[in-house]
């Protein structure tokens, strides 16, 4: 039976699914997350108009989760949103391939390419990573956009954009409880990290108190976290994705074992093939001094005519 006692992590797939199943239970929390994250763009969220979480699941050890929303801008643009938590490296690909199926999508049938392009939605993907995909800047978010590449640099395609969250550079981040973004990734990765609950992160910081008080959507997901931390179906769920990701985590171990094991046996073979040739090669050479033909040293060592010709005589 799952422990009572543990804190859910508040970034495992399960919890995130469970937090933000639909609009009516998380549409402020994820509010505030977006607005939080694309503050320093000064993009903010008009209308929300959906929230579906969905889950896939590739190969063993990849996650399999994210949320997709559809929602307006306050420049009353249509948007559609994809909040990646903890992806895998190649999440750059994906991000791409998901903007050209949302743009697809959104075209009606018979639409120009002309008209698609002026009515073309943003998309917008925010990726939670707990690893750096950029080493070269201290600053844990890091906006991508696609730019001209000689000057000026604008925005070629001011349509899409990508935000990746670097969990790692965020722990070395001067702390900053005035930037929503800051609180929203503290009380996260501080409750992964340290195994604790969102609410036993909050009592930790006097100024991270203040920031739940005054903001709607991060009080719905604090609560939204108890509730789900409480449901019994959803602590199973988490217990047995735990196990699973423990189980996957022992085959990527082991496969990787047994390669090393196959690439040790196969070096071994390869070193008795290379002694074998040599000492053949040593005897084909002295032989060669006994007057005997190309066609008998062959024979005799096993080695090839050509390989025989080319020996250096001693």
């Amino acid at each position: 039976m799952p422990d009572e006692t543990v804190a859910l992590s508040p970034l495992a797939d399960p919890v995130v699914a469970a937090i933000f199943s639909d609009i009516q239970s998380a549409g402020l929390a994820m509010q505030s997350l977006l607005d939080a994250s694309l503050a320093e763009d000064g993009i903010q969220i008009g209308e929300l108009i959906s929230v579906t979480p969905q889950r896939h699941y590739t190969q063993p050890g990849e996650r399999g989760c994210h949320i997709d929303i559809e929602a307006t801008t306050n420049k009353n643009e249509r948007a559609f949103f994809e909040v990646q938590i903890n992806p895998d490296p190649t999440i750059l690909q994906r991000n791409l391939f998901s903007a050209s199926r949302a743009l697809t999508d959104s075209a009606l049938p018979g639409t120009t390419h002309a008209k698609l392009a002026a009515s073309m939605p943003k998309v917008i993907s925010i990726n939670i990573l707990n690893f750096n995909l950029r080493d070269d800047n201290e600053h844990f978010l890091q906006p991508i956009k696609l730019l001209y590449t000689k000057p000026p640099h604008t925005v070629a395609l001011p349509q899409f954009s990508i935000y990746n969250i670097q969990l790692p550079r965020f722990r070395e981040a001067k702390q900053d409880f005035t930037n929503p973004l800051y609180c929203w990734i503290y009380a996260m990765d501080t409750a992964m990290q340290q195994k604790i609950t969102i609410r036993e992160v909050i009592k930790m910081t006097p100024e991270l108190q203040h920031f739940a008080k005054g903001d709607t959507g991060f009080t719905q997901y604090c609560e939204r976290y108890d509730r789900v931390a409480s449901d019994p179906a959803t602590r199973t769920e988490y217990y047995n994705w735990i196990n699973e990701q423990i189980r996957q985590q022992g085959m990527l171990l082991g496969a990787e074992e047994r390669g090393i094991e196959q690439g040790m046996q196969r070096g071994i073979e390869r070193g008795i093939e290379r002694g074998k040739q040599t000492k053949a090669a040593e005897i084909a050479r002295n032989l060669l001094s006994t007057g005997l033909t190309l066609e008998q040293i062959s024979k005799s060592t096993g080695l090839p005519l050509t390989a025989i010709k080319n020996l250096p005589r001693q």
